[in-house]
């Protein structure tokens, strides 16, 4: 755990930071994700055994917590299973690149389900933030398109 008796800076807090490098290193981890798939797909493995090799994995530490903790099992197919799936179609028809930067309207969707769903206030840097992704989203299409 970390507390105030771990500092060396002051002013810096040192749980909010490791917060900030943990989901940062998740980001890292999930767009690997993309490029990943995008090989997979050069050696002709095809969405439903990439899925399927994925989600095996995640069931060890399914069964390992818990098999039924509150709502995890809707939460597993929600939040993990059909996002897995339609990412890797994604990635098969646009590609890596493109799906990854279409994929960062995640980011939106936290924020406004945050917002209907526990209460929590959008910010100004949020609303910017949502316009620049949206911005870039926008020029994409149009390139491509």
């Amino acid at each position: 755990m970390l507390s105030k008796a771990n500092t060396h800076l002051p002013g810096i807090n040192w749980r909010q930071a490791a917060g900030a490098l943990m989901v940062l290193l998740s980001a890292v981890c999930f767009s690997s994700k993309a490029v990943i798939v995008k090989l997979s797909y050069q050696y002709h493995v095809n969405t439903v055994s990439l899925l399927t090799l994925r989600m095996a994995f995640s069931v060890l530490v399914f069964l390992l917590t818990g098999f039924f903790i509150d709502y995890s099992f809707l939460m597993a197919i929600i939040a993990t299973v059909a996002p897995a799936y339609l990412l890797s179609e994604g990635i098969r028809l646009v590609g890596a690149g493109n799906a990854a930067i279409i994929a960062s309207i995640g980011p939106i969707s936290t924020i406004m389900l945050a917002y209907i769903f526990l209460g929590e206030r959008v910010s100004f840097i949020q609303l910017a933030g949502t316009a620049v992704v949206l911005a870039g989203i926008l020029l994409i299409t149009l390139r491509k398109g």
